[in-house]
């Protein structure tokens, strides 16, 4: 693990709140919004399946206030950092912005996020796992979670269901058995001869979100 130490921020930049969700256009993710120099600084980091971003992938810069509010106030009654404000976006203070310190506090929030969405997808399993179609659904399952959001998809599907990662894996070896499951890791894929019955699936899956 690496050293906390390593992400504390530079003087100038205050944590102000997050990490929070954010829904934006259909789209959900995790953000965190920093003071930066006077200014309001917010970067986010959008759940965007089947195309994982592998880091922050939004960010915005602001005053904290509506600008009119600074422009009626005197210069003797602004705070410090509300005068620092009006230093404006240099190339120093790009180089300043804090990634490494945001995808740090993110990453936990952005992982949880895109798990919960793929349970929200694929929960209920089948009672029983015997046809295609059933070795087609675990299948989309343990895709959607190794090529995305998680390293250990095996033991997110057990602490859904209740079933332990053993037979989890006896399941997901039967589906590549069958011709289902083809690559391993974050080159899992359905084989294309399932294409069909994987289609199938999401488009019933996709209705029952919607009902």
């Amino acid at each position: 693990m690496r050293d906390t130490e390593e992400f504390q921020l530079p003087e100038g930049i205050v944590l102000l709140s997050g990490p929070n969700n954010f829904s934006d256009l259909g789209l959900r993710g995790v953000e965190i919004i920093y003071r930066m120099h006077g200014l309001e600084l917010k970067i986010g980091w959008t759940v965007s399946p089947p195309d994982y971003f592998k880091a922050p992938d939004r960010l915005s810069i602001s005053s904290e206030q509506p600008l009119v509010d600074y422009m009626e106030s005197d210069a003797d009654r602004m705070s410090a950092h509300e005068l620092e404000m009006f230093g404006g976006i240099t190339t120093q203070f790009l180089r300043e912005i804090p990634m490494a310190h945001a995808r740090h506090l993110l990453r936990p929030a952005y992982e949880a996020l895109s798990v919960g969405l793929v349970r929200e997808d694929m929960l209920p399993m089948p009672s029983r796992i015997e046809s295609d179609e059933d070795y087609v659904h675990v299948a989309c399952a343990y895709v959607d979670l190794v090529t995305g959001p998680s390293a250990e998809p095996i033991r997110w599907l057990s602490e859904w269901t209740g079933v332990k990662g053993a037979t989890w894996s006896a399941r997901l070896q039967r589906a590549r058995a069958r011709g289902i499951l083809v690559g391993r890791g974050r080159s899992a894929s359905i084989s294309p001869q399932f294409k069909a019955l994987e289609q199938g699936l999401r488009a019933r899956l996709w209705e029952r979100r919607r009902s």
